[in-house]
């Protein structure tokens, strides 16, 4: 398995835990699903995830912008809390930065060879 794989399926997991401990038990359950998937070489999830990902991305950048028109307000009207905004925007980068990972870990040669052999491989006895 490869290393970039390894650290996809790490960040699934951190997100099913961070799910869990929210209280989002079913997409905490369906991120379960997911990791278990990759972890067992499924093709079909591995573009499904790409997929979600290239979607994260995309609420992930409306999520910086909708951050950088209430850091304005916020800053324009002179108001506290600005720690909340500033912990909010690193978040949201963060995520940015998962997807972006995810995506480039699942396009890579290596990662596709891998879910493709460990699909047509037979099932272990």
């Amino acid at each position: 398995m490869p290393g970039k794989l390894k650290v996809v399926i790490g960040l699934q997991v951190l997100n099913v835990i961070l799910n869990i401990v929210n209280g989002s038990y079913i997409w905490g359950v369906i991120g379960l699903l997911i990791a278990v998937a990759l972890f067992k070489g499924n093709n079909v999830v591995r573009i499904v995830v790409i997929v979600l990902a290239v979607l994260g991305l995309i609420g992930g950048v409306l999520g910086v912008l909708g951050l950088g028109a209430v850091l304005a307000l916020m800053s324009a009207g002179g108001a506290g809390g600005m720690g909340q905004v500033v912990l909010a925007f690193a978040a949201v980068i963060l995520a940015l930065a998962g997807n972006i990972f995810t995506i480039w870990a699942l396009t890579r040669q290596d990662v596709k060879e891998f879910m493709n052999s460990a699909a047509a491989a037979p099932p272990a006895a």
